[in-house]
């Protein structure tokens, strides 16, 4: 729902830019994501006669990389390169990744509205905890969004992660926020691994916030 009021409200276009799940966004990365994702937008469609704005075509995560990118190579100004080569190298692993091409986009409302699985396995496993981050910080935050707009119908949701080693190598912070903060969101979590040596100290720490431990028959005797 782009028109010409909320593309030119970087509040508005920010909170865009947040829901997107990127975790680890200084100030300064934040702003320029939201001129890479403005810029794009605006390249690829025009204002109709009331003001709404029209894509001509779809616009996906590797055209806001492409778009970084070339203004990261053609500044001449040391601290916006800096910063431009920062979010594009954030934006990079998810672009190689292949999950959030346009061809692949995401329905956050079919994530909401029915039981979905999103099976990782053929992505390659540099890639699947980002991925998977994401996908997690992305439901969380629309989550969050539906619960603040209209609590009394928002849906209350289950998020499984198996394999959850993956997850926490790359992004811990996203399963202290469920666990902490999220389930007053409607939001439960089911997380598994089939190998308990591999998860750190601090992983287990985070998951201490879980209500109910399930241990099959394991030769880890910790």
């Amino acid at each position: 729902n782009l028109n010409s009021e909320n593309l030119n409200n970087t509040h508005k276009t920010l909170y865009c830019v947040d829901r997107m799940g990127l975790p680890h966004l200084g100030s300064r990365q934040r702003m320029a994501l939201v001129d890479g994702v403005l810029t794009t937008l605006l390249a690829s469609g025009t204002f109709d006669e009331v003001g709404n704005f029209i894509l001509h075509s779809p616009v996906g995560i590797e055209h806001v990389f492409n778009e970084m990118h070339e203004r990261y190579s053609a500044s001449a100004n040391k601290t916006e390169s800096e910063v431009l080569a920062s979010v594009a190298s954030k934006l990079e692993p998810l672009v190689n990744s292949g999950v959030f091409l346009t061809k692949n986009f995401i329905d956050v409302k079919e994530l909401l509205n029915r039981s979905c699985v999103y099976d990782l396995s053929n992505v390659d496993r540099a890639y699947q905890g980002i991925v998977a981050s994401t996908i997690a910080r992305t439901v969380m935050r629309e989550l969050r969004a539906r619960h603040s707009n209209n609590p009394p119908n928002a849906p209350r949701l289950i998020l499984a992660v198996d394999e959850v080693q993956i997850l926490l190598g790359n992004d811990k912070g996203v399963l202290e926020q469920a666990f902490q903060e999220y389930r007053k969101f409607g939001l439960g979590m089911l997380v598994a691994t089939q190998n308990y040596s591999s998860l750190e100290n601090d992983h287990i720490s985070v998951m201490n916030n879980a209500s109910l431990f399930i241990a099959l028959s394991n030769s880890n005797r910790k």
